[in-house]
């Protein structure tokens, strides 16, 4: 090809590598081997790209200045000789090639800070992890330094180096922050990792600790690193060794916190179980408090002991703990449960005043067979009782005032107490007693809950206090004693009463047979007077009958003259209103009789008008006067009726 070219006859037998330089580069296969292909391309892109660096397609011509900055070459040389004429000044492509390279990366620096990729990656990475992110920052830098080394590829190689060099710093300024969140994130997400991861794994049953813990960094640690690898840029010159040794101490920290709080959770949850299996029992032996109460507690406890702390120690088995840790948690959970038992038994020996009234008044009340006793009766021996009560009252005592959980651990306090409180009288002088000192013979202050003379002071507070159930008692067994005397005098007073009853018994029915008798004869003589009032009714009814047909007869006799004695009036009055009416007429036929004529007959008139008035006002109060007495002969008969019937009744 090169020879069929027409060329100058200078050239025509040049060779072709005079004018060109030639390479064959071979490629891998684009469909088996994509990575590589694709890197062959990159850096065959590089040769084009810094065509006039060493090893470019161009390295030759390294000195010629582009056409782009001629003119500009042109005047900075024109300059250098007129300002420099006796200097020996670098050449002037090397000049034109700085101004040219630092405008050329001052361009690709602003458009790179305001490239909408680059923004966008980076407000991502304030608050996310953005996958990928190595890749698309290595990308956005390769396409900012190509487009710088596309446009100086003409320039000084030096020159262009150095202001490449100066470009990639600004932009490693510039993509370091971000890249530090980016890294921070990635911080975040192992540790996040690990606590799901850890929190998971630990939620099997029967996971054991310490294996899941180093299986989970192990995972964490993948997954940091993956992370790293993901957002590592080919053109950031960044080594997150430290980072990755923060973020394993990290891890270890927050498994160490993770393993204290799950031992703190064990310890606690053993200590519920110790506080579960030993309250109720315990509570149950103080509120006995017997010989046997001390002994039945370290017992207990012992058994309860060993039990939990095989459990603990198989639970500990999954954390790979040193035996002497394992022991320090074994003797601080024994101190627990032996620190639970004393606190039970302060707290009894705090209120032992009490609890020593209730344990008398129950004893003192109830008899062997735990029954209430009703009543006190004359079988019931009170001293007895009171004493019986009142030692086991002490007993109470004698167990609460000290703390016997050690198994070689022996006392006197009983023996003490029954001697110099319950039985005083056979006593040494005061010098002697034992009850006015503060601590106890063999034992230990620590382990005294109850000193001697506190012992003492409650026990006289305790007899002051209960004197008055003694007191009672002793009333309520006088008192049956007499209820029962009184019972017997009863007895006897409703048998002599039964015999009285008897006696009278014989007495009324001989009564109520000749009351019998009596009262058939006067049941006789009441039938006799029965008939005779009967009869006197009879006669009397008729007298009555007879006194109202004559009464009958006069009031119509009366009747009749009252209403002759009206007609006689109105007959009158009839008369003299004729004879006045006939007056009248004279006078007025005659006017000349005289006035006295007319007023004299007026006043024989109205005169005999009053006498017949005068009479009519006699007749009626005669009449008024007989029915007055008739009714009052009426009433008469009527109570004499009444009283001769009440007498026969």
């Amino acid at each position: 090809m090169w020879d069929s070219i027409p060329k100058p006859e200078a050239h025509k037998l040049s060779d072709l590598r005079e004018f060109f330089n030639v390479e064959v580069v071979a490629l891998s296969s684009y469909e088996l081997q994509e990575e590589k292909f694709k890197e062959q391309v990159a850096s065959l892109r590089q040769k084009f790209v810094q065509s006039i660096a060493i090893g470019g397609l161009a390295s030759d011509r390294r000195g010629v200045v582009p056409a782009s900055g001629f003119s500009l070459s042109a005047k900075k040389i024109w300059e250098l000789i007129k300002e420099n004429k006796d200097l020996q000044l670098p050449a002037h492509t090397i000049m034109v090639a700085t101004i040219r390279c630092e405008e050329i990366a001052k361009d690709e620096y602003s458009s790179f800070a305001l490239n909408q990729d680059w923004l966008e990656l980076e407000e991502h990475v304030k608050s996310n992890l953005v996958p990928g992110f190595g890749k698309k920052l290595t990308s956005l830098l390769d396409n900012c330094l190509s487009n710088y080394d596309e446009e100086v590829i003409h320039y000084d190689a030096s020159v262009v180096s150095e202001k490449r060099k100066q470009l990639y710093e600004k932009l490693m300024q510039l993509v370091l922050p971000t890249y530090k969140i980016m890294f921070e994130h990635i911080q975040f997400e192992a540790l996040d990792n690990l606590k799901t991861t850890l929190e998971s794994a630990l939620s099997e049953r029967r996971a054991r600790f310490t294996a899941k813990a180093r299986e989970c960094i192990k995972q964490s640690m993948k997954r940091f690193d993956e992370l790293c690898e993901d957002a590592t840029s080919e053109q950031v010159n960044w080594d997150y060794t430290e980072i990755r040794e923060k973020v394993s101490r990290d891890l270890d920290s927050h498994i160490t916190q993770v393993r204290v709080a799950k031992l703190s959770e064990l310890n606690t949850h053993y200590e519920l179980k110790f506080a579960e299996a030993l309250c109720g029992p315990v509570e149950n032996l103080l509120d006995e408090c017997n010989d046997d109460t001390w002994p039945a507690i370290r017992k207990h406890l012992q058994g309860e002991t060993e039990t939990i702390v095989f459990e603990l120690s198989h639970d500990l088995s999954s954390f790979e703990m040193h035996e002497k840790e394992k022991e320090d948690m074994f003797s601080k959970l024994k101190h627990y449960a032996r620190g639970l038992v004393e606190g039970m038994v302060k707290d009894e020996a705090r209120k032992v005043l009490d609890l020593m009234k209730s344990r008398f008044q129950y004893t003192f009340n109830h008899n062997n067979d735990s029954m209430p006793r009703v009543s006190w009766d004359a079988n019931d021996n009170i001293p007895d009782i009171t004493k019986t009560a009142r030692t086991s009252s002490l007993k109470l005592l004698s167990v609460l005032a000290a703390i016997r959980l050690d198994e070689d651990q022996s006392d006197k306090i009983w023996d003490t107490l029954v001697l110099w409180l319950l039985e005083p009288t056979t006593n040494a002088s005061d010098s002697e007693d034992p009850l006015v000192s503060s601590t106890w013979e063999k034992v230990p202050a620590a382990n005294t809950l109850i000193t001697p003379v506190e012992c003492k002071s409650f026990w006289y507070q305790f007899k002051n206090e209960t004197e008055y159930l003694i007191f009672q008692a002793t009333a309520s067994q006088e008192a049956h004693k007499r209820e029962t005397e009184l019972r017997q005098a009863l007895e006897n007073y409703k048998e002599e009463a039964r015999k009285h009853e008897t006696i009278l018994s014989q007495k009324l029915n001989n009564l109520n047979e000749e009351a019998h008798k009596r009262e058939t004869e006067l049941s006789q003589k009441l039938n006799d007077l029965k008939e005779k009032a009967s009869k006197r009714e009879l006669d009397l009814s008729q007298t009555v009958k007879d006194l109202k047909e004559e009464a009958l007869k006069h009031e119509t006799k009366l009747s009749e003259t009252l209403n002759n004695l009206e007609e006689e009036a109105r007959k009158r009055e009839t008369d003299l209103s004729q004879k006045l009416n006939d007056l009248k007429m004279k006078a007025d036929n005659s006017e000349t009789n005289s006035s006295q004529m007319i007023n004299d007959m007026k006043e024989d008139a109205r005169r005999r008008e009053a006498e017949l008035l005068q009479m009519l006002n006699k007749l009626k109060e005669e009449a008024h006067m007989r029915e007055n007495s008739f009714l009052y002969q009426l009433e008469k008969i009527g109570d004499i009726v009444l009283k001769v019937v009440k007498s026969f009744l």
